[in-house]
C-alpha cells in the first residue's frame, strides 16, 4: 500500500504541478532530507496530502485518458479487493497488539503470569543496555537487574531457590548461558516475531529466532 502511495503522490505532484499540494509534498521532502535523524512519525504530516494527490494522480482528467481510466477501475478489481483485505487484517493485527514491540509483549507475559514483585536477571546488550527496558507500559514490582555476563547472574543468584534470566537474542550472548551446578533449568516462555514478514518465513518453512526467552533456574533439593 506504501508503494501505491508513493506511485500516485509522484503521479500527482507531476499531474498537477501548480497544486499546494505538490508544492508542500515537495517542499517537505527537501528540507527532511537535509536532517540526518528520521523517523516514521516525521513522515505522519504528509500522509494526508499524499492521499490527495494519489487519489489525483491516479485518477483519470478527461474521458479520452485511457490509461488513468484503466488503472481508476482497478479499484473495483478482485486483486483490489484482496489488498484492502490484506491492509484490514494489518491494521487490525496492529490494534489488538498482535504486532506489538518485543518489550511490550515480555511486560504483558510478567503482568498475567507471574506473581509481583518479579525480578529477573538479563544480559546486558552488545551496545551496553539493558534488553526490553520499556517504562511506559512495565508492570508494577517488576526489575530487571542487566549483569555484564551469565558467570555474573550466576554468582550473584547462587544460594537462591530460585532465580529468573531473561535472554534477548540477537542482542544478547547465548553461548554464555549455561545451567549452574545444583540447578535445572526451565524455559518458561519464548517470544517470536509475530510480524507478517516473520509469518511468512514460517509459512515457507524458514525458521524464526525468539525475539527473547524467560529461563528459570531451580535449585535441586538436598
Amino acid at each position: 500500500m506504501i508503494f501505491i502511495i508513493l506511485v500516485g503522490s509522484i503521479a500527482g505532484i507531476i499531474r498537477y504541478p501548480k497544486h499546494p499540494f505538490s508544492w508542500g509534498v515537495i517542499v517537505f521532502f527537501f528540507i527532511h532530507s537535509m536532517i540526518a535523524h528520521k523517523e516514521l512519525r516525521f513522515l505522519m504530516s504528509i500522509l494526508i496530502p499524499a492521499l490527495f494527490l494519489m487519489v489525483s494522480g491516479l485518477s483519470p482528467k478527461t474521458e479520452k485518458d485511457a490509461l488513468f481510466k484503466k488503472i481508476w477501475k482497478f479499484r473495483y478489481s478482485i486483486p483490489a479487493m484482496a489488498l484492502y483485505l490484506l491492509n484490514i487484517f494489518i491494521l487490525l493485527s496492529y490494534a489488538t497488539g498482535f504486532q506489538s514491540a518485543a518489550e511490550v509483549q515480555f511486560e504483558y507475559y510478567i503482568y498475567h503470569n507471574t506473581v509481583s514483585p518479579f525480578r529477573a536477571y538479563a544480559l546486558k546488550t552488545r551496545s551496553n543496555q539493558t534488553p526490553l527496558e520499556h517504562g511506559l507500559y512495565r508492570p508494577r514490582g517488576m526489575e530487571i537487574d542487566a549483569k555484564e555476563s551469565f558467570g555474573d547472574i550466576v554468582q550473584d543468584g547462587k544460594g537462591k531457590k530460585e532465580f529468573f534470566v531473561v535472554i534477548a537474542p540477537p542482542e544478547t550472548d547465548m553461548d554464555s548461558l549455561y545451567v549452574p551446578a545444583g540447578y535445572t533449568m526451565n524455559k518458561e516462555y519464548a517470544y517470536r516475531g509475530r510480524d507478517i514478514y516473520s509469518l511468512t518465513k514460517e509459512l515457507f518453512g524458514k525458521k524464526n529466532e525468539d525475539l527473547w526467552a524467560l529461563y528459570k533456574f531451580t535449585a535441586q533439593d538436598g
